[in-house]
């Protein structure tokens, strides 16, 4: 099972955006340590908390709604990369793979 997974299956509410905005980042700490293990877990939690606010005020908290932007993929990535954390360097958004 994956992270993720895990994670989701542990508390739904750790995806819904308002949550992650209420929680504290303590808790968040604690709980992207225990299911995700990044790297650096302040800066994953500072992600959670940036990419939730945007997801609040530009999608009505519905990620689904990013995929919305456009039927171009290239608009989509671009709609994406300017999330804290995507960029280039993350695979599966890179348009050369296209």
């Amino acid at each position: 099972m994956t992270a993720l997974k895990e994670l989701w299956e542990y508390d739904k509410n750790y995806f819904s955006p308002k949550m992650i905005l209420e929680t504290t980042d303590s808790i968040l700490r604690e709980i992207i340590q225990k299911y995700l293990s990044p790297r650096y877990i302040n800066e994953a939690v500072l992600r959670w908390k940036v990419n939730s606010q945007k997801l609040i005020d530009e999608y009505d908290s519905k990620p689904i709604d990013i995929f919305q932007v456009s039927k171009d993929a290239l608009k989509v990535e671009k709609a994406i990369r300017v999330s804290r954390g995507f960029g280039p360097k993350t695979g599966i958004f890179s348009s050369e793979q296209w």
